[in-house]
């Protein structure tokens, strides 16, 4: 059986009822979970082939089990602001790619039981390095045991 991390695809997983809204801060490339608590309702299932650190672009969670084997993805690059959709007065539609800057967003995962670590995967930011260079895990967190402490960001 082929691994997700050649395939690119991360095994199907069941529909858990019970979720983590995440609230995270950032400032430039420095993210913090600020916030974490257990909801009653099913998450967004992940969307298109999952993203390979040092192989893929863009910004995106994941959350992984003891072992750093990923169980579930969802990109959040609109979220932290780093891609921006612009309308112009004639209909024409661009995208606009850049430092994230200052800001808070709001996400909500999958409780998966044997999710251990939520992380967070990041091109650098810069707008043409978005598109273009690897991503690398620049953030780390326990998702369980009350623990809010960051093991690594940055």
């Amino acid at each position: 059986m082929a691994d997700e991390k050649q395939t690119g695809k991360a095994p199907a997983q069941p529909a858990s009822r019970t979720s983590w809204r995440l609230t995270f801060r950032w400032d430039g490339a420095q993210i913090e979970l600020i916030n974490r608590r257990q909801v009653q309702m099913i998450a967004p299932a992940t969307t298109g082939e999952q993203p390979i650190a040092g192989e893929h672009a863009g910004i995106w969670l994941e959350l992984r089990d003891a072992a750093d084997k990923t169980l579930y993805y969802r990109s959040i690059t609109r979220l932290m602001g780093a891609k921006a959709e612009v309308f112009h007065p004639d209909g024409a539609m661009t995208h606009h790619l850049g430092d994230p800057g200052i800001g808070q967003f709001e996400i909500v995962v999958p409780d998966l039981p044997q999710a251990a670590w939520l992380c967070i995967v990041a091109s650098p930011f810069d707008p043409d390095a978005l598109l273009h260079e690897p991503a690398r895990e620049i953030a780390r967190f326990l998702l369980r045991n009350g623990a809010s402490g960051q093991e690594k960001s940055g």
